[in-house]
């Protein structure tokens, strides 16, 4: 992704809240880690099917991408008992 990019910096800011909000989604115990994660991925194969025929789809792909990375850390998150 291109560091300059203010579509870059958004897309950036929003995978970011959207981790750490369904993260606290499952911490609280009102989703679980594979809904939370499952999320995660249809915002990956909808950015990546927005993206895959424009001038953006390096960044569309590179942006699917870390929302997948996200999920998989989602489903590894090990709550406290």
């Amino acid at each position: 992704m291109d560091e300059r990019s203010p579509n870059t910096v958004l897309l950036l800011a929003v995978m970011a809240a959207s981790h750490g909000i369904l993260h606290g989604l499952v911490v609280k115990g009102l989703l679980t880690q594979s809904e939370a994660a499952e999320v995660l991925v249809k915002a990956a194969n909808t950015v990546r099917e927005g993206t895959e025929d424009s001038t953006e789809a390096a960044l569309g792909e590179g942006a699917a991408q870390t929302f997948e990375r996200f999920a998989g850390f989602l489903l590894g998150y090990k709550r406290s008992p």
